[in-house]
């Protein structure tokens, strides 16, 4: 029986780059599927066209992906992902996204954020990372 793959379901901002490094080490790369980010080239899509025999040899899946994944793997698969306690992952996010947005770290970089129009958050419009943090923020804000 086949030895089931490893599936690492990367959300941002959780020390997932440390993580795929060390997959890099321990895994032959080609025995790696990386999703791409854009969903672009390596997608699930490909990922399901692959030939069997090409997913079964397949030893991790990795990326920002989705659950149900493992469908597309004949030997079957064990999620794993890193969580961040959530003011800090949203701190993390913040950091991260403010020098490409040419943005002040300090409270003047909070306040530029919260300009930044985004979606009615109790409308239930706001799915994205982004707008989520955001939605912290401002509560940070607000506290200070």
């Amino acid at each position: 029986m086949d030895r089931e793959a490893l599936i690492f379901l990367h959300i941002p901002k959780t020390a997932g780059t440390t993580l795929n490094r060390i997959i890099e080490r321990q895994y032959s790369p080609f025995a790696i599927f990386t999703m791409d980010p854009y969903r672009i080239r390596a997608t699930a899509e490909r990922l399901k066209r692959l030939p069997e025999g090409r997913r079964r040899r397949l030893r991790v899946v990795r990326g920002h992906l989705f659950y149900g994944i493992h469908e597309f793997l004949p030997q079957g698969a064990t999620y794993i992902t890193m969580l961040h306690e959530p003011l800090a992952r949203t701190l993390s996010a913040y950091y991260f996204i403010l020098p490409r947005k040419k943005e002040d770290a300090g409270r003047e970089g909070l306040k530029n954020l919260r300009a930044i129009p985004r979606p009615g958050i109790l409308k239930g419009s706001c799915r994205s990372s982004m707008c989520a943090a955001r939605f912290l923020l401002n509560k940070i804000v607000s506290a200070i």
